[in-house]
């Protein structure tokens, strides 16, 4: 398969699987009834005070068996995803698509970023779905997010915790849960985690992380993404008796942190 690649490096492939399973090795594509010969997707997107646009184009040899084809971006390491499917389109339709001429096998669509993506490095995953209904991740792309609105460090409040505990066979468990917020949107928020420190004095400094899961089983959360950070604690009677503290922090993508939030708890 022979790529003309556009403003940045891509790793091309095509995997016969369903869309979220796709392994991102590379694969022979030979069988392929059809070549891509140009891709072109940004290396770098700078947002300055309006949505600016992230444009993709996939030009193939032929797309006589290419029923649909789309994007998704996501944040690098998964964390989230910001656009989950864009259609792209071989229908000239420049408003909707930037889709410049009809069935040329060119398929083109954009999505917007605002101050509210938090700067860094996102993926583009780029799938396409044949005429007999197999869906296929053809490239995947990194680029830079960059923005000059001022980064603002995320706020910890609404700490929802014990004042004490009293410890029974085999152990006692209690939920904690701390709202975090971020001026520069909720998905700049990087990690939520607190610091223990014991009865005497010591603490070994270790960072224990709160999640915004939904799951309830795990880790006491009761609803993914509404910003309360949640973790289920265990304590036994091996734990030594008396005041701790947590040290609650946050963190965002820019690594700013939060003002720390303490609450004691007395283990009886």
């Amino acid at each position: 398969m022979t790529v003309k690649l556009f403003k940045y490096a891509l790793i091309i492939f095509i995997a016969v699987t369903a869309c979220d399973d796709v392994s991102d090795s590379v694969v022979d594509s030979a069988t392929e009834p059809f070549n891509i010969t140009a891709i072109n997707v940004p290396q770098k997107i700078t947002y300055y005070d309006s949505a600016e646009r992230l444009n993709v184009k996939v030009t193939l040899d032929n797309s006589e068996s290419i029923d649909a084809m789309w994007f998704k971006v996501r944040y690098y390491d998964g964390s989230f995803t910001i656009a989950p499917k864009i259609a792209m389109e071989d229908n000239g339709d420049i408003e909707n698509n930037n889709d410049l001429q009809a069935n040329d096998n060119t398929y083109s669509g954009f999505t917007e970023l605002t101050d509210e993506n938090p700067r860094g490095t996102y993926t583009i995953e780029i799938y396409l779905e044949t005429i007999d209904g197999v869906e296929k991740k053809i490239a995947l792309s990194n680029f830079e997010y960059e923005t000059f609105v001022e980064n603002i460090a995320p706020v910890l409040s609404e700490l929802s915790a014990p004042d004490s505990i009293v410890v029974e066979e085999p152990r006692s468990v209690f939920i904690m849960s701390v709202r975090a917020s971020d001026e520069n949107g909720q998905q700049d928020v990087k990690s939520v985690y607190f610091v223990t420190t014991k009865p005497d004095g010591s603490s070994n400094g270790a960072q224990l992380f709160l999640h915004d899961s939904g799951n309830k089983e795990e880790d006491g959360d009761s609803f993914e993404g509404d910003g309360i950070y949640s973790i289920i604690v265990q304590v036994t009677n091996g734990n030594d008796k008396g005041k701790y503290t947590f040290d609650f922090q946050a963190q965002d993508r820019s690594n700013a942190k939060s003002q720390i939030l303490s609450h004691n708890i007395v283990l009886k």
